[in-house]
């Protein structure tokens, strides 16, 4: 999610007038589905269809129709997004388990601010984190 291309919705929806209004670039969510289009939207609610919450005020629309929708109106909450990454039952738990993951407080905002001093930021919560244990 915090990996930007070089690739705009413009460049990939060239006849799509909304996806030229978009400047952000597209993210890499993953090697799977690349060639899938994912919204990523902050909200109180589900933008529709099968979206799901990912975390408190943010959600993830993956159905083409709800997708155009959020770039259609409300792009600037959303980060668009190709690919994703999945894990078997049990498999992100054991790799937190193994240490290789640090589970933080969920947030939104953080979720879909600018990459840029991101993995620095974390590092600081989870010092933070560390200290108050």
């Amino acid at each position: 999610m915090n990996r930007p291309t070089d690739v705009t919705l413009g460049n990939i929806f060239p006849d799509h007038a909304p996806s030229q209004k978009v400047i952000d670039p597209v993210f890499l969510g993953g090697p799977l589905q690349s060639d899938q289009i994912f919204a990523l939207v902050a909200r109180r609610s589900s933008p529709g269809g099968h979206s799901f919450e990912i975390m408190p005020g943010l959600y993830a629309a993956f159905e083409a129709p709800v997708v155009d929708r959020i770039i259609e109106t409300e792009p600037g909450r959303a980060r668009f997004v190709a690919g994703l990454v999945a894990w078997r039952a049990g498999e992100l738990r054991a790799e937190i388990d193994l240490g290789a993951w640090e589970v933080l407080e969920p947030d939104a905002a953080l979720a879909l601010r600018d990459p840029e001093g991101l993995w620095e930021e974390l590092v600081r919560r989870v010092q933070r984190m560390r200290n108050t244990i």
